[in-house]
């Protein structure tokens, strides 16, 4: 009886390890460029989760007040995360966030990393990462496609006639942004991301808006006035969710704290089964009688 309940009791903390995985929000206020710089007035949010082995992303920005990109001629956009944040204007914030070394003409290693590998277009390097408008799950392996080239892995952004660049549900990526290069200084082989950036569809790619990551809740009121992040459970159906179902702040925190008490309540069972119960394969046998025949 023991027995069983510790093997019952062993299954349920796996299941439930399983599950309580944490899972990092993050949110930028996106600013667009207007004037020669760059407004101070939010004109919409980003906002990204990242989980085990996958990130998601929901965004809306209002870029009517743009002045440096005709959309009437380029009518898509192009969205990265960068390295750097930005002050003044979004050219602070340097090249894409790139980890792998996936080497577009934008990467932060372009000029370093890329260069030393002969990935560049000097060299006859082809950058080869592309997706199909529209696509909302991106699951190639890291090498195709910089980390960072959002708009690269998931499509450009059509813009219609209200000129808001906005996701069409929220995207999957399966090679997110490492966690704990969140903030890091971009120096060596070690890549940090802060900001994520939109760009014109022109040749040059002619940064339009851009804003500054902060690590927030999952409401995200601390930091992202524009964001809620309810849109997460709304646009995720059940047949979807694929991220261990938008388990609150709370609820995690009351996870772990039966994955704690399991395990302590293993250790009484184990206990009690090696002292006082006899070896785990079952009960003491009686011994036998030495004058039995």
């Amino acid at each position: 009886m023991v027995h069983s309940l510790l093997l019952v009791v062993l299954s349920a903390l796996v299941c439930a390890s399983l599950v309580s995985s944490q899972e990092y929000y993050y949110c930028a206020d996106v600013s667009v460029a207007a004037g020669g710089g760059v407004s101070t007035t939010s004109q919409g949010y980003f906002s990204m989760k990242i989980g085990e082995g996958y990130s998601k992303y929901a965004f809306s920005v209002d870029l009517s007040a743009v002045d440096n990109c005709d959309f009437s001629v380029y009518p898509t956009v192009a969205y990265h995360i960068h390295t750097n944040t930005f002050v003044n204007s979004c050219t602070d914030t340097n090249g894409h966030y790139d980890p792998s070394l996936a080497c577009s003409e934008k990467s932060q290693a372009h000029a370093t990393s890329c260069t030393q590998l002969s990935r560049t277009s000097a060299s006859g390097y082809v950058y080869t990462c592309s997706a199909t408008a529209g696509t909302v799950t991106y699951s190639t392996p890291t090498g195709g496609c910089e980390v960072g080239d959002l708009s690269g892995k998931l499509g450009k952004i059509t813009l219609p006639a209200s000129k808001v660049a906005a996701s069409s549900q929220v995207y999957t990526d399966y090679v997110p942004p490492y966690n704990y290069n969140y903030g890091q200084a971009t120096t060596g082989v070690t890549s940090g991301w802060a900001s994520i950036v939109f760009h014109c569809g022109d040749a040059a790619g002619t940064r339009i808006a851009c804003g500054n990551f902060a690590l927030t809740t999952q409401s995200g009121t601390a930091s992202c006035g524009n964001f809620d992040a309810d849109a997460w459970v709304q646009n995720e159906s059940c047949d979807n969710n694929d991220d261990n179902a938008d388990l609150s702040e709370a609820g995690f925190d009351a996870l772990v704290a039966v994955v704690v008490l399991g395990w302590v309540l293993v250790a009484v069972l184990f206990v009690y089964a090696c002292f006082c119960r006899g070896p785990l394969s079952g009960d003491a046998k009686p011994m036998m009688n030495s004058n039995s025949a």
